[in-house]
């Protein structure tokens, strides 16, 4: 039997990084295959740790180990058709988390543990059989002789009240008018900048850990916020609309309901722009999950839900086909719907899942009344403790003291009339404090402000401020008078008798302002009409010379600039059909006579512009998906392209994006796992051995010109 060591050896680099970052022990010195196995192997030999990963597995990954070791080794049909299949180490796509770090199946838990492996050296999906390394038997056994402990107990997820959400949202409104008015640009018209949206983050009732992930579309709870702000109309392209002005003015109870009516009809295209969990589940979705909640009365689990759901009709069975992979993945996203913006919003709240109960979920007096078109009302809906705004002056600036309880028109005011924010947290209150300065007015009132619309935001708060204070706003706020700046054309001489000349030509002397040094003036005129006054009164000018490396550069940037346009019109391929392929090869040949540092820069821009171009295209016109097709119908097909080593092309209709693409496959073997049938093959567009649903193919066909690609024998 082989030793742990020898098996990691088998597998490939990425698997070993995957499984080194599951089990904790990848570090930045860890870089080849023999230094990740030997950490994976003294983990699972050494590591005090290992005790606690093993009671964190699922039962049936417990009971895949008991099959382990009763059997040498087990056939991998068999034992993939009772604990799951196993995915590739990739990226599933933007709206399914890694298989390492989510797994779905007990196969995948213990593979990406490093527990299982293969009989021989081929790819874990590939090999004839799986087993259980020789030298982890006996702590194997001896951990599963052990009766399962009932872990601690997890504290509950603090809950989110109605008004909590409130705050936050109306918190992100003053922050995108603090950011238009400081006209600081918004990725995408909705995004925020990373320094606002720290700020931000810290400013929130519950505010997300930092680190903060790199942008606002990565952040879960802050992207919440601001898809219910969308959804409601509050804001449009990142300025506060005037339905969000008056929004902040209405009581609790209207302000969550009218959140709440956006949220209940917000588009496909909304939810899939803000990765909403059920992006990919198309209309009538998501009335089915709102009707299905109305009927708990109890708590529920995501599973039964789920079933519950499936059960239902309408929609009819034919709709879940098109839209899910399985009936796991609706469980999935009911789960990360519960544990997501439900739990966000306030309309439920859950226990955590411990290693024999799965998590339960309760719908909130607020969610129960909102799910029956009822206005929460205080007792549904508790408010935050009641405090009064105030206010203090200090040596240069005038500091406004906001509760978070006080939600009003002039929160957006006085955030971007604000030189600077802070949020103090005393005890469970929090209070933001508005720092108003001559500097920040003064930038504000060039936008619009008046004396008048910032007593008005004061008084919302219940700030009435005395005579004095008040005189010192209006001179704060009072416009400054215009500065002109412009570009002014400066005449240098070589020496002071050549100015002399000048200073002394008529028609030269009468356009010098100012003679700023005995060789340097200043003209009243462009540069261009000197340069032609002065070739014509007999004054010598530099011609001015092209660099060689620019008339070098030419034919390089034009070939360039070829490239990219073909690689961007490549890339439509993928969108919608085409009328004439690009020419590759001409392509190719441009891009080989450039440096290996412009190859590189060229390949960076083409993957920022493929990147822009699928977020432009967020929130698109939406088409119903085809119909699912006979899976029959192309087996044949795909069986005589495997024996012969064929090439297919093929229309494949894609469900997160809502697509049909066209596609050049080499198909390579059917997948054994229960439920749809699937097919591996490499994608020559992906440029790697992908899975695709047999029922989601639209079209297939061979092709009439074999490609030159081949699967090769290492993958």
């Amino acid at each position: 039997m082989p030793m742990l060591f020898d098996c990691l050896l088998t597998r490939t680099a990425l698997e070993l990084r995957t499984i080194a970052a599951r089990l904790g022990v990848r570090t930045r010195t860890t870089l080849t295959k023999h230094d990740l196995a030997a950490v994976i192997t003294t983990f699972w030999l050494q590591d005090p740790r290992r005790m606690a990963l093993l009671r964190s597995l699922s039962p049936q990954a417990r009971q895949a180990l008991q099959r382990l070791l009763t059997f040498d080794t087990i056939p991998r049909t068999l034992f993939l058709a009772e604990f799951g299949a196993i995915r590739s180490a990739r990226s599933q796509g933007k709206n399914h988390a890694l298989p390492w770090r989510r797994p779905q199946s007990a196969s995948e838990e213990l593979a990406y543990s490093g527990l299982l492996h293969g009989s021989s050296r081929q790819p874990l999906p590939q090999t004839d059989g799986y087993l259980l390394p020789s030298d982890l038997k006996l702590l194997v056994q001896t951990w599963l002789a052990q009766p399962p402990a009932d872990p601690p107990a997890l504290p509950n997820p603090p809950p989110v009240q109605p008004f909590d959400v409130l705050h936050d949202v109306a918190i992100l409104l003053a922050w995108l008018h603090r950011c238009r008015q400081s006209e600081i640009p918004l990725p995408f018209d909705r995004w925020l900048p990373a320094d606002a949206l720290r700020s931000l983050n810290r400013a929130l009732l519950h505010p997300e850990p930092e680190p903060l992930p790199r942008s606002h579309r990565q952040t879960q709870r802050l992207r919440c916020l601001l898809f219910w702000a969308t959804a409601a109309g509050l804001q449009q392209a990142g300025a506060l609309s005037p339905l969000g002005r008056q929004w902040l003015d209405l009581p609790p109870g209207e302000q969550l309901t009218i959140l709440w009516q956006g949220w209940r009809t917000a588009s496909c295209e909304l939810r899939t722009a803000f990765l909403w969990p059920d992006a990919p589940l198309p209309a009538p979705w998501p009335e089915p999950l709102w009707s299905a909640l109305r009927t708990q009365a109890g708590g529920w689990r995501a599973e039964q839900l789920a079933a519950g759901l499936l059960a239902t009709s309408p929609p009819p069975t034919a709709y879940w086909v098109a839209n899910l992979d399985a009936t796991h993945t609706l469980q999935q996203i009911v789960e990360a719907l519960c544990t997501g913006p439900l739990a966000h919003f306030g309309l439920v709240t859950w226990t955590p899942s411990t290693e024999q109960t799965a998590a339960v979920y309760q719908l909130t007096a607020a969610g129960r009344a909102l799910l029956q078109d009822r206005t929460p009302t205080p007792t549904d809906a508790p408010d935050a403790p009641a405090a009064a705004a105030g206010w203090r002056q200090e040596e240069d600036a005038l500091v406004v003291e906001q509760p978070a309880a006080c939600i009003t028109r002039g929160l957006p005011i006085l955030s971007a009339g604000a030189q600077r924010i802070a949020t103090q947290r005393i005890a469970g209150m929090i209070t933001h404090s508005y720092y108003l300065t001559a500097a920040s007015l003064r930038r504000y009132a060039q936008h619009g402000l008046t004396l008048p619309l910032l007593l008005d935001a004061l008084q919302s708060l219940g700030i009435v401020l005395p005579a004095p204070q008040a005189a010192l706003l209006q001179s704060w706020c009072a416009v400054p008078a215009a500065l002109d700046v412009s570009l002014v054309t400066l005449l240098r001489a070589p020496d002071s008798q050549t100015m002399a000349a000048l200073h002394g030509d008529g028609a030269v002397a009468v356009h010098i302002q100012q003679l700023l040094s005995p060789a340097a003036a200043i003209l009243d005129m462009t540069p261009a009409a000197a340069r032609t006054l002065l070739r014509k009164r007999g004054f010598a000018l530099p011609i001015p010379s092209r660099p060689q490396d620019d008339q070098a550069a030419g034919p390089q940037t034009e070939a360039a600039a070829a490239w990219l346009a073909g690689q961007l019109y490549h890339e439509l391929r993928n969108l919608l059909p085409l009328p004439l392929d690009p020419p590759y090869a001409t392509m190719e040949d441009a891009f080989t006579q450039l440096a290996p540092g412009q190859q590189a820069a060229l390949k960076a821009v083409r993957d920022q512009m493929v990147e822009d171009l699928r977020h432009l295209l967020d929130g698109r016109a939406f088409t119903p998906p085809p119909q699912p097709s006979d899976p029959a119908r192309w087996r044949p097909l795909l069986e005589t392209a495997m024996a012969a080593e064929q090439w297919l092309e093929m229309l494949y209709f894609s469900p997160a994006r809502n697509l049909v693409t066209r596609r050049h496959i080499q198909p390579a073997w059917f997948t054994q796992q229960p439920g749809p049938e699937y097919v591996l093959a490499y994608c020559q567009e992906a440029g790697a051995l992908l899975t695709f649903r047999l029922d989601r193919i639209q079209s297939l066909q061979p092709l009439d010109q074999p490609l030159d690609q081949t699967i090769s024998n290492d993958l």
